[in-house]
C-alpha cells in the first residue's frame, strides 16, 4: 500500500492526520466558499428565469409584421430648378403581412423555431349595457397561439375555446364590464360590431393587458378590423430565448418584413439581466479569492511551523 501511494502521498496523508484542526479549517473554508457560490448562482439564476417567464409569458420571442409606410424621397434636383424637399410623414394604417399563408409553413421549417402563430390585432371598443371600455382586439388560431404564450395555462375561469361568436377576455376587463363566463358583450370597431359570448377569463400576468385584451377567432378579427384574409403580425417562439436576436438578424437578411426580437422590445430588461450576470461573476471571483487566500495562509503557517521537519526531509533527499 505504501509503495503504491508513493513518498509524496504518504507525507501528505501523515500531515493531514497530524494537523487535523488545520485540515478541518481548510475543508470548512472550501465548503463555505462553494456553498456561497452555489447559493448566489442559484439565486440569480432563479430570479432571471422567473423574470423571463413573466415577461415572455404574454409575448412572442420574435414578431414579424409588414414594413411601415414611408414617403418616397424627393427626386434629385436638376440644376436650375426649384423643388420641395420637405415631406410630411405618412400616417400608419392597419396592414396585412403580404403572402402570410405561404410564409407560416416556411417559418415553421426553420431550425430553432418552436411555434408560429398568425395574428390580427387592432383597437376596438367593448360594450355592455352602459359600460364602455377601449380594448386591444386580438384574433388568433387558439391552438397555434397557445404554443406561443401558453394561453390555456393562464385561464382563471371557464374553458379556453374560440368557436365563431366566442371570445376570451382579460379578467380585469371582465370586472370593469361586469361580465362573467357565459355572458355576452359587444365588440365594436369603426365599421362594424359583433356580439360575442365569453368562454374564459385569463390572467396574462400584466395588469394593463388584463384590462384591455379581448381574444377572438382569427376570422372574426379579420372581419371586425376590415382585413379579410389578412394577418397584421406573425408571432414566433424559439427553442433558446437567447438565440432570438441572432435568428431575427438572419431573417431580416432573408425576408422583406419588419422583425423585432424580445431583446429589442425589452432593452431595459436585457440590460438589467446582464448587470445581474456581471454582479454574479464578480461575487464568484471575490469568494474564490477569499477561499484561496484562506487556504494559502493556513498552508504558509504550516510550512513555517514545520521548518525542521522539512529540513530533515530535504537532507534525506526529498525534492522541494
Amino acid at each position: 500500500m505504501s509503495a503504491w501511494l508513493g513518498f509524496e502521498r504518504r507525507v501528505a496523508l501523515r500531515f493531514l492526520r497530524e494537523g487535523r484542526m488545520q485540515t478541518v479549517l481548510i475543508i470548512v473554508g472550501v465548503a463555505a466558499g462553494v456553498a456561497v457560490i452555489a447559493y448566489i448562482s442559484a439565486l440569480i439564476s432563479g430570479l432571471q428565469t422567473n423574470t423571463l417567464n413573466k415577461t415572455l409569458g404574454a409575448q412572442a420571442h420574435i414578431t414579424l409584421s409588414a414594413p411601415d409606410d414611408v414617403v418616397a424621397p424627393p427626386a434629385i434636383r436638376a440644376p436650375g430648378t426649384t423643388t420641395l424637399t420637405e415631406a410630411q410623414p405618412r400616417a400608419q394604417r392597419l396592414r396585412s403581412v403580404a403572402n402570410w399563408q405561404a410564409l407560416v409553413p416556411q417559418l415553421e421549417r426553420l431550425p430553432g423555431i418552436a411555434a408560429v402563430s398568425p395574428m390580427v390585432a387592432g383597437g376596438a371598443l367593448a360594450l355592455r349595457g352602459e359600460a364602455t371600455q377601449s380594448i386591444s382586439l386580438v384574433g388568433v388560431e387558439l391552438d397555434r397561439y397557445d404554443r406561443i404564450v401558453g394561453l390555456r395555462s393562464k385561464v382563471v375561469s371557464g374553458t379556453a375555446r374560440l368557436a365563431p361568436g366566442e371570445a376570451i377576455v382579460g379578467r380585469d376587463l371582465a370586472a370593469d364590464l361586469g361580465v362573467r363566463v357565459g355572458d355576452r358583450l359587444t365588440v365594436q370597431t369603426s365599421t362594424v360590431s359583433e356580439s360575442v359570448r365569453v368562454t374564459a377569463l385569463v390572467d396574462l400576468g400584466v395588469k394593463e393587458l388584463n384590462r384591455r385584451t379581448v381574444i377572438v377567432p382569427l376570422r372574426a378579427a379579420q372581419s371586425l378590423l376590415g382585413l379579410p384574409g389578412g394577418a397584421t403580425t406573425i408571432d414566433l417562439t424559439v427553442d433558446d430565448v437567447w438565440a432570438a436576436q441572432g435568428l431575427t438578424e438572419d431573417l431580416r437578411r432573408q425576408l422583406p418584413y419588419q422583425l423585432e426580437s424580445w431583446q429589442e422590445s425589452n432593452a431595459q430588461l436585457v440590460s438589467a439581466l446582464n448587470a445581474q450576470s456581471v454582479s454574479t461573476s464578480l461575487i464568484r471571483g471575490v469568494v474564490l479569492v477569499v477561499v484561496v487566500l484562506g487556504i494559502a495562509s493556513v498552508l504558509v503557517v504550516s510550512v513555517v511551523q514545520k521548518r525542521r521537519e522539512i529540513g530533515i526531509l530535504r537532507a534525506m533527499g526529498a525534492t522541494r
